[in-house]
């Protein structure tokens, strides 16, 4: 089996910064056409206070991508 294909997706969540596999989180939501995956519903909760906040910060972590194909 190829190394890629064994490897998890992981993503961010972007209010704890958690890596978490989207299939896991216990919730997300879309935000400017990018979708937030979080490890619980406080942390959703939290995002949606201020959304803005957290999405200048998904950007900046989608240029580095040292732990997005962590196993």
């Amino acid at each position: 089996m190829n190394e890629k294909t064994t490897k998890k997706q992981l993503v961010r969540d972007p209010v704890c910064g958690m890596w978490i596999e989207p299939k896991d989180a216990a919730d997300e939501t879309l935000y400017k056409d990018k979708i937030f995956y979080f490890c619980a519903p406080g942390c959703k909760k939290e995002f949606q206070k201020n959304p803005e906040q957290y999405f200048s910060n998904k950007l900046n972590e989608e240029t580095d991508n040292g732990h997005s194909n962590q196993n």
